[in-house]
């Protein structure tokens, strides 16, 4: 983090309007502390001010993280991206859910999106992008690419084939031909009665529907073959996720 980053949640709070006058009585020691602390101080802000509310595509902003292990304080902010302006050069789709305010629980960030339960085979897969049919008759696929990030796909396979359930968190409820951003997440528990899907994100993927009819004819030759060896899908849409983000001490 730098001194940079130490005014970007200032000029943020300026032009959306927020009082920013305890933004600038934070002092701390190291400039790395003050940063994480501007941010959290942001975020709670946000929530606070009238006619704004938290941006539920936050949860999409790659990572660096605020580090959950940096103190109790900033272990509810977890899935808050470091810095919010330099991460967005690459990520367009990220805000067009601007209506969706999310709201905080002490676990993680409550948001709504559309998703899919993924049903995985039992061998690791060998691939970090896949298909998922997402219609009856096998008409209708998305194309995934996994974000892997630091991580070796091979392991990180290895390492999700062990995994009871894992999820896609979309951020557009209909993705067509443009790669539109999501999340691979693992499910912990049921929150709120069943309402609340508490789940850890693993990592980004990109989303997208495929629409060469030639990949379209053999996927289903595939899966009408071989459909114990293939993913597929369960829709479910506006579902609440609590969204907790992966520690750095924590495996998946």
């Amino acid at each position: 983090m730098s001194s940079r980053q130490e005014g970007e949640t200032i000029v943020l709070g300026s032009i959306l309007g927020m009082d920013i006058s305890k933004l600038l009585e934070i002092k701390a020691p190291a400039v790395k502390d003050v940063v994480t602390a501007k941010m959290v101080g942001t975020i709670n802000a946000l929530d606070a001010t009238p006619g704004l509310g938290i941006p539920s595509g936050l949860v999409f902003l790659p990572r660096p993280k605020l580090n959950a292990n940096r103190s109790r304080q900033t272990g509810t902010y977890g899935w808050d991206p470091e810095s919010w302006v330099t991460m967005q050069i690459s990520t367009y789709p990220l805000f067009r859910p601007l209506k969706k305010t999310a709201y905080m629980m002490h676990k993680g960030l409550n948001v709504e999106f559309s998703g899919i339960i993924l049903h995985c085979p039992k061998t690791p897969m060998a691939e970090s992008t896949f298909w998922i049919p997402v219609s009856q008759c096998l008409h209708k696929w998305y194309k995934v690419k996994v974000d892997t990030g630091d991580w070796d796909w091979l392991e990180l396979s290895r390492l999700l084939s062990g995994v009871q359930e894992l999820c896609l968190v979309l951020n557009s409820h209909n993705p067509r031909e443009r790669w539109e951003l999501g999340l691979l997440v693992r499910k912990k528990v049921m929150l709120a009665y069943g309402e609340v899907r508490w789940v850890q994100t693993v990592c980004r993927v990109w989303v997208r529907l495929e629409t060469n009819t030639n990949n379209l004819k053999e996927l289903e030759r595939q899966f009408r073959e071989k459909s114990d060896q293939m993913i597929f899908g369960e829709r479910v849409d506006n579902q609440r996720w609590c969204i907790e983000e992966s520690s750095d001490s924590e495996s998946v």
